[in-house]
């Protein structure tokens, strides 16, 4: 509760946020697993419904749908692509839970703020109290993120098309575009991370769609939490890519190093979410002398 009473420095919230991961993982990996993980076992049946080998992809076509559909005289692209069309359609189904269990896992946070007992059901529940109103405002997060994205990399590379036509110098155009899509892609992710609170908003504050109550926040602090955020995911990464990288070396593309990948990839949510939640609280001390009121809270007590 020390911790949450005050504000913090850059690495005391990555300390924080490894911490809290360390100390609580099993009640907070368990949310994202028993939220998202079903969908990631569907999509490990379709894969060996398909064919993929179980503990090693050696041979291709074994499969029972696909040996069906071999009989029927159909090819393999077609097979194919019924598979990868059920994966993506699996895929859409688990991008609702998602913002579910992060939800869930920032009320987890929460309650170790104020220094509460809490059970993996209890945080679900509370989490699916919100649901329309998580859904509604990630579906929106999402559709800006295309936006933001889309616009502005048709544009620069329509630009850049015309310059590749003009230009003679090659060195001029390698410059011109690494300049310009390091400064687009800068500029995109300072955009983001300045809305990037908006689903502890519409959970703890109850605020929807939260992206206002996001932007007040990270005002004057959103390159530090876009550091924060960039920091946290490239050791993330690191970490489980070797992972990955040690189990792919006898396991190769099978069901098996699927699942282990998406087992990774829940851990990374969690992660994510907690880091969400350790800096939504750092900028509500910061930005609403949130410490204030817990110190008069505790005078008023004594």
């Amino acid at each position: 509760m020390n911790h949450f009473s005050r504000p913090k420095g850059f690495g005391e919230i990555l300390d924080q946020t490894f911490r809290i991961t360390k100390s609580h993982f099993s009640s907070f990996f368990l949310i994202v697993l028993i939220l998202v993980g079903p969908f990631l076992l569907l999509e490990a049946l379709v894969n060996l419904a398909y064919g993929v080998s179980f503990f090693r992809e050696t041979v291709e076509g074994n499969g029972v749908l696909e040996r069906m559909m071999n009989r029927l005289a159909l090819n393999e692209e077609y097979t194919e692509l019924a598979q990868n069309s059920w994966i993506s359609l699996i895929q859409l189904i688990s991008f609702i839970m998602y913002p579910i269990a992060q939800a869930a896992i920032i009320f987890g946070v929460f309650h170790l703020k104020n220094g509460e007992s809490f059970s993996t059901g209890s945080l679900i529940k509370k989490s699916f109290s919100r649901f329309w109103s998580l859904i509604g405002s990630s579906i929106l997060y999402f559709l800006m993120v295309i936006g933001i994205i889309i616009l502005p990399f048709i544009i620069f590379f329509s630009i850049s098309a015309m310059i590749f036509g003009m230009a003679e110098s090659a060195a001029f155009i390698i410059i011109f575009f690494l300049l310009v899509f390091i400064g687009l892609a800068v500029g995109i992710g300072y955009l983001l991370t300045r809305w990037s609170m908006y689903l502890a908003a519409v959970a703890i504050e109850r605020e929807a769609p939260g992206f206002g109550r996001s932007w007040r926040l990270t005002k004057g602090n959103g390159w530090r939490v876009l550091g924060l955020i960039i920091v946290v995911a490239l050791i993330s990464t690191i970490v489980i890519g070797g992972i990955e990288m040690s189990f792919s070396a006898f396991l190769g593309n099978s069901v098996v190093m699927q699942l282990i990948i998406s087992a990774l990839s829940l851990v990374l949510t969690m992660i994510m979410s907690i880091l969400i939640a350790v800096i939504f609280f750092d900028l509500k001390i910061r930005q609403d002398a949130d410490d204030l009121d817990q110190m008069l809270d505790d005078y008023q007590e004594k």
